[in-house]
């Protein structure tokens, strides 16, 4: 499947394996439509003309987006559409501070700070029933060094398999 293959090659380029079974999730016969937004408009625009949403997990706290994840399905309930059939891709851009710097243990952002904090952010969106994470760099620091950002990347999908 072409699905597979491209990622395949993703995999290869940050030395990744990628099962089968990891891929085949994201292979379907149709393109599916995502909208992103956080409004009670853009909920009531998922439920009667996408097939999911894909919130960012950066902005508010990931207690906000729990609410706002069982809002869109309470939503869909209440429409009689299948809530379990909203699909939810989460977009992150993980924030890796040093351990040593002071905002790291003040009140932080979610994907924002050490790695053990980082680890716990993942672990607490697995458990909104969210489909997947997506990991971006674009407004890190460590996108200006491809090797950086690559060693990061490989960090995050081991702390992302811990909590599949």
């Amino acid at each position: 499947m072409f699905c597979h293959r491209a990622a395949e090659d993703y995999s290869s380029l940050l030395n990744i394996h990628v099962s089968p079974l990891q891929t085949s999730i994201l292979c379907t016969d149709y393109a599916f439509l995502l909208l992103g937004g956080f409004s009670p408009n853009t909920s009531l625009r998922i439920v009667n003309y996408a097939d999911g949403w894909i919130p960012v997990a950066v902005f508010w706290p990931l207690e906000q987006l729990e609410q706002a994840i069982n809002g869109l399905r309470e939503r869909a309930r209440k429409t009689e559409k299948d809530p379990s059939k909203i699909r939810i891709f989460v977009l992150t851009y993980p924030n890796i501070l040093d351990s040593s710097s002071p905002s790291s243990k003040e009140h932080r952002l979610p994907m924002t700070g050490t790695f053990d904090q980082i680890e716990s952010d993942i672990a607490r969106i697995k458990t909104m029933d969210v489909e997947h994470k997506i990991f971006g760099h674009a407004f890190s620091p460590v996108s200006k060094d491809m090797k950086k950002m690559i060693e990061v990347t490989k960090q995050l999908h081991l702390l992302n398999k811990l909590h599949l």
